[in-house]
């Protein structure tokens, strides 16, 4: 914590009326002059610029939310004495995922390619924008320092059990003439549960 973190939070504290109320008339403005001058042939750089408006408010509250939904999740673990890795690995991966699968399955009914490719799109984006950004992000503010990760018993099973089955499904999917077939996906689904058990079997050994 910064030392002038409680500083800075009694002042916003303190302001928070008329920190609201700037926000709201700003708002308010800002609604009326999109009513004004916004109609359905407006120009293409109006349009991109709402758009583009809406689109950082929605990433601010993603980012609020999940911030909580984080300080939430470190204080079950803590009261249930399980450690982060576990709780990132089943209740926030599921929580973060579920909407991604059922998208990409409703999609995949309709175009199979394209839910298919949204399902490495997804991870993808997660993996190289989220902890490239927040890396940089770490870096920078400690001072060009290297960031060190702990990795616990129950992130090297995870990594190990999931480049096993990335390798395996490398070698197997090409032998089948690039055929998913029913029985690989029970096979996939069957590994999940394998290794989200062994998951909790390491975290319960640890505690």
């Amino acid at each position: 914590m910064y030392p002038w973190t409680p500083v800075l939070c009694r002042h916003i504290v303190h302001h928070i009326k008329w920190l609201l109320a700037g926000t709201g008339l700003g708002g308010f403005v800002l609604a009326l002059l999109v009513l004004a001058f916004s109609n359905v042939s407006s120009h293409p750089t109006a349009q991109m610029a709402r758009c583009s408006m809406g689109f950082f408010v929605a990433v601010v509250w993603i980012m609020a939310i999940a911030d909580e939904v984080v300080n939430v999740l470190q204080t079950f673990g803590f009261i249930f004495g399980l450690s982060d890795a576990i709780i990132g690995l089943t209740i926030f991966a599921v929580g973060n995922s579920l909407a991604d699968l059922v998208a990409n399955t409703s999609v995949a009914v309709f175009a199979p390619m394209m839910g298919f490719s949204a399902c490495f799109g997804g991870p993808m984006l997660n993996i190289l924008l989220g902890i490239g950004i927040s890396g940089t992000y770490v870096i920078n503010e400690s001072g060009g320092k290297p960031y060190d990760l702990h990795f616990t018993p129950t992130l090297i099973t995870s990594t190990v059990g999931l480049l096993m089955l990335l390798v395996t499904t490398l070698v197997v999917v090409p032998i089948q003439g690039y055929v998913l077939s029913r029985r690989w996906g029970m096979f996939l689904v069957l590994a999940y549960v394998v290794l989200m058990s062994a998951n909790l079997a390491v975290e319960m050994s640890l505690m």
